[in-house]
């Protein structure tokens, strides 16, 4: 049973614990109220908010005012009686109008607006009350004789007997209030420490902030890559892309930058989707340059060799014979043939015939002036061989060319990145469009209220 009273009449109410946080119309004013909440673990005590840290902590309540001291920074402030309202001027104590839940703040917040942790209903913290005058003095007359004889004895008599005594001292509470007893909405949770001193999570919360968050968007990211890297491997060995794998690379994401980071809040969420699609994107990439595209240069030189992938017409063979830089390539497979020149060595032919005879910028697999040479000998083949040579040359060299070509360009280092941006792409299937927002709202859900 839950017992409250009504905020617009005062009249004592009682509902059946069932109906916590439902609207009801009072049996005595008829106006429209809320029942209030549950009672929580900080009935009977006193919710201070800290001077210092602004950190939530439970006090014991007592009938005379004490001082109590925050868990958290070490910061002390003072609470007034059971039976008062302000403490000197410095704090105000005040109840909750919905559940009755004490109250201690800095007498500054008085007027402000907030939620009550226990049932969630507004609240007003109340203003300072206006100091009672100072009765006037009446009656009082003046000593116009001065002072009674022998006051200075009596006065020295006080004094040494103040010093020989030791002054009462006020009591104090005891730190360390059962702060977990609180029950909070999960974000002020989140910025309640439960544990100080020692733990790992206080140390890095002690640390700049400068410095956190750039260390968190590197754990963050780190994780994802690792997760990625595995997701990359598994596709690998197995031959599969596994698309759902990109929800723990969010997820890993967001845990990374969890323990930097104890605000949880909408921007910290949205970081935390953005490291997660970094992670995404990463192991996409390694996807397509570990396991996609190996598998493209495989299945191109499986197909490399058919006889029907590279051939010449009449028409192409008198167009190459009519072109001598065109017939320079398979004249210079004729003289490797007949001349038993191994592939490096025709490579390198090609590459200075290109250079006009300058020294490329890669280095050669051969000496430079017997490189020169064979460039020579294939120019002086070109224009001496006569034409029924030069077709035969063109028509039985030209697609050994083109295969030579072909397979020089599949193992070139443009070719390898253009075929893993092209697996990189394909990639991105129909599950993409379903499991990446799953991964980014995982990741976002983390960040911002976890």
């Amino acid at each position: 049973m839950i017992r409250f009273q009504c905020p617009h009449c005062r009249t004592a109410l009682q509902a059946d614990e069932e109906l916590a946080g439902r609207s009801l119309t009072c049996s005595h004013c008829r106006q429209k109220l809320r029942v209030p909440g549950k009672p929580t673990g900080t009935a009977g005590r006193v919710v201070c908010v800290c001077a210092g840290c602004k950190a939530t902590f439970a006090a014991a309540s007592k009938p005379q005012p004490h001082r109590v001291q925050c868990p958290k920074c070490g910061t002390r402030m003072r609470v007034p009686g059971a039976d008062q309202v302000t403490a000197d001027g410095e704090t105000l104590r005040f109840t909750c109008e919905q559940c009755g839940q004490v109250y201690c703040v800095l007498a500054k917040y008085a007027g402000k607006k907030f939620g009550c942790l226990a049932c969630k209903s507004p609240c007003r913290i109340p203003q300072l009350p206006e100091p009672e005058p100072e009765p006037a003095a009446e009656g009082l007359g003046i000593l116009a004789a001065g002072p009674p004889p022998g006051w200075e004895e009596g006065l020295a008599a006080d004094l040494e007997a103040a010093q020989q005594r030791r002054q009462p001292q006020e009591p104090e509470e005891p730190a360390g209030f059962d702060v977990s007893a609180i029950q909070m909405p999960s974000r002020a949770a989140a910025r309640t420490p439960v544990e100080t001193g020692t733990d790992w999570r206080d140390r890095l919360e002690a640390l700049p902030f400068v410095i956190r968050i750039p260390m968190g968007m590197v754990a963050g990211l780190a994780l994802a890559l690792v997760v990625g890297a595995v997701w990359a491997g598994i596709a690998k060995a197995t031959g599969l892309i596994f698309c759902w794998l990109c929800v723990p690379a969010a997820a890993a994401a967001a845990y990374g930058l969890m323990p930097f980071v104890r605000d949880r809040n909408v921007g910290v969420g949205l970081f935390a989707a953005f490291l997660g699609l970094l992670g995404i994107v990463a192991g996409k990439a390694m996807i397509a340059t570990w396991a996609v595209a190996p598998l493209l240069r495989e299945e191109v030189a499986k197909h490399i060799g058919d006889p029907g992938l590279f051939s010449m017409t009449d028409e192409d063979v008198a167009e190459v014979v009519n072109d001598p830089d065109a017939m320079f390539g398979p004249v210079c497979l004729q003289l490797a043939e007949e001349q038993n020149w191994d592939r490096a060595f025709v490579i390198d032919v090609f590459r200075v015939w290109a250079e006009d005879g300058q020294i490329p910028d890669e280095p050669l697999s051969n000496d430079i002036e017997r490189v020169r040479q064979a460039v020579d000998e294939v120019d002086e083949a070109v224009e001496t061989w006569p034409e029924t040579r030069l077709r035969e040359t063109a028509r039985r060299q030209g697609p050994e060319l083109m295969r030579l070509l072909a397979n020089e360009l599949v193992d070139s280092a443009p070719m390898q990145a253009l075929g893993a941006g092209i697996a990189f792409l394909g990639s991105f299937a129909l599950w993409d469009l379903i499991l990446i927002p799953i991964a980014l709202g995982t990741a976002f859900k983390i960040g911002n209220d976890s």
